[in-house]
């Protein structure tokens, strides 16, 4: 085996790639080859246009709700990826002529994105190689590149590019329109404020060129929630040019910076760009990767033995999306459902973060793990908020979280029905309540693994508590089966909606108060500092004397005669559909 073909191979469980290009798919390439470094995420959409393209940039926990009647959502920010290329007076535009050499491809490694393609239409025949990263350093940084190599005749170029706050969130816009500037003739600044939030965004980019030369003349463009820059050039015959794009992005909610005043924003970003540039994009990408090794790869090199190496791809892809998803800079923050590929849920937290995603970090990166928990910790007002107004005390948890405090952002209203052609009323957000016992199995794992005393007494013990308080209110009598009940709720199985006794509801409802109990108990036997101070703010004293007396009478599914455990009390009644 040649050593060409080795490196190849051992390269294979680090590259998810495209071979060729197809409109069709533009969209699920642009999730599957997601940026990011859980402050700043970006869909893979190409620096060209297409019908079908999506372009999506977020910043962590920097929700905003366009009007009373909507939901908070992270807001799209105004966009950079975006390169407009008109060659000999043609758009570039890879539906038309010949494609050959093409390759779209991620390595989940370092967090490059590469494209590669020879371009033939016409009288035009171009080699383009595109490469982006958003920074695992620099959390501020995206990097762009583009190196474009005349394989015919003379061909001129004329590129747009710059900085498009035109983007909406599905029509959507957040974002009130502020100052657009031209920094020391180069760098592009514009500032932008969200609508209700009243969040600053001031975002930067830079363009660099490998032979300045080859420029024939430059102008700055500034419209409506846009700027840009328009550069013109030519190419020989076997002449290249490679231009560099570097862009920064800072808000008013960031905690790395001094102040968040607009102005030192403005100055911040502009400084640090600067510096970026001098340092170029090769040098950039390099500290990038190594970060990725440092802060993630190294410490826990999972191999899986297996002759398919697509097996241990999807492994390095699952870590891939998990880092660049989480804000492990700001407990403030979580990870979404959609991470920070899409509008999807909105950029809301959901149970799949407490359930699914943060025992990954647990039992590798504790401390993100922890800023995780930090989050629902900080949520307890907003739980608090959605109890009492369901009239239940302690902590019932919302179905979908934005910023913190802010209680339930679940949208009422959904799609059409495909049967009534009707809205869909989105129910999880009023009765799906196993998500409190969900926050509270993620605490106690998050203890039990990594016996951070710390966090257990001044935040994890109280989440417990405080979700046991709201299930043991929850339950209902049943007078006739002298039983506990928990009815009219909607499972992990989103499509049985108003059901009674959800297997999974009942008993993580019971696993939740049986915990709070042993936890009460040994509290107030080992620290009872601890025990006084939150038995002083929750009334655990009482809640305690519900939980014995409530528990035993809880209702626990069982497995029928056939061995199977009901989904719900009505689940085994329904239509068979061959």
């Amino acid at each position: 085996m040649t050593k060409t073909l080795m490196e190849y191979q051992q390269s294979q469980p680090w590259i998810i790639k495209e071979n060729s290009f197809d409109n069709n798919f533009l969209s699920k390439c642009e999730s599957v080859f997601a940026l990011g470094n859980g402050y700043l995420g970006v869909r893979s959409a190409f620096e060209e246009n297409y019908i079908g393209k999506k372009r999506d940039m977020f910043v962590s926990g920097t929700f905003d709700r366009f009007d009373k009647s909507e939901v908070t959502e992270l807001p799209n920010v105004p966009d950079f990826i975006q390169m407009e290329f008109v060659i000999n007076g043609r758009n570039l535009d890879l539906n038309l002529g010949e494609i050959t050499q093409y390759s779209f491809s991620l390595n989940l490694k370092t967090g490059q994105l590469i494209r590669h393609f020879i371009w033939k239409f016409a009288d035009i025949h171009l080699e383009f190689n595109f490469r982006r990263f958003v920074s695992f350093d620099d959390l501020h940084l995206l990097g762009q590149e583009v190196t474009i190599r005349n394989l015919g005749a003379d061909t001129s170029f004329q590129l747009k590019s710059g900085i498009d706050g035109q983007l909406t969130n599905s029509g959507s816009q957040h974002f009130a329109e502020g100052t657009k500037d031209q920094e020391k003739n180069r760098i592009l600044q514009m500032v932008s404020t969200t609508a209700q939030s009243r969040i600053d965004f001031v975002q930067s980019t830079i363009h660099d060129f490998s032979d300045r030369s080859l420029i024939d003349k430059t102008r700055i463009e500034i419209s409506r929630r846009q700027i840009h820059k328009l550069y013109w050039f030519h190419l020989k015959s076997n002449r290249s040019i490679k231009i560099s794009k570097l862009s920064n992005v800072y808000t008013s909610i960031d905690r790395d910076l001094n102040q968040k005043t607009v102005e030192y924003m403005i100055s911040v970003s502009a400084n640090v760009l600067n510096f970026d540039v001098q340092k170029g994009f090769d040098y950039l990408l390099k500290k990038s990767a190594l970060a990725w090794e440092e802060k993630v790869w190294r410490d826990f090199p999972i191999e899986i033995k297996s002759i398919d190496f697509t097996d241990q791809l999807a492994f390095n892809f699952a870590r891939y999306h998990l880092h660049i998803m989480v804000p492990k800079h700001d407990g403030r923050m979580s990870i979404a459902a959609k991470g920070l590929s899409g509008e999807g849920y909105k950029g809301h937290t959901a149970w799949d973060t407490d359930i699914f995603m943060l025992p990954y970090f647990t039992m590798t990166y504790p401390e993100i793990a922890r800023k995780l928990l930090t989050y629902r910790y900080l949520g307890l007002s907003g739980a608090h908020k959605k109890a009492a107004l369901n009239h239940y005390q302690g902590a019932q948890y919302p179905w979908e979280s934005a910023w913190p405090s802010n209680g339930e952002v679940a949208p009422v209203w959904g799609a059409a029905d495909i049967v009534t052609g009707k809205p869909t009323k989105i129910w999880s957000g009023f009765i799906e309540q196993h998500i409190s016992s969900d926050v509270a199995f993620g605490v106690k794992q998050y203890i039990d693994a990594t016996s951070d005393l710390r966090f257990a007494k001044f935040e994890g013990y109280e989440m417990i508590f405080d979700t046991a308080k709201f299930w043991v209110s929850r339950l209902e009598y049943n007078a006739v089966k002298d039983r506990y009940e928990i009815n009219n709720v909607v499972g992990p199985d989103e499509y049985k909606e108003h059901v009674n006794n959800n297997a999974f509801t009942n008993y993580s409802a019971a696993w939740n108060i049986s915990t709070a109990i042993k936890v009460y108990e040994k509290i107030k036997q080992q620290d009872s500092k601890s025990f006084d101070r939150l038995n002083k703010k929750l009334g655990l004293d009482k809640t305690y004397r519900q939980w014995k007396e409530k528990l035993p009478k809880l209702y626990l599914p069982k497995a029928n005669k056939d061995k199977i455990l009901p989904q719900d009390d009505s689940y085994l009644s329904k239509k068979f559909w061959i």
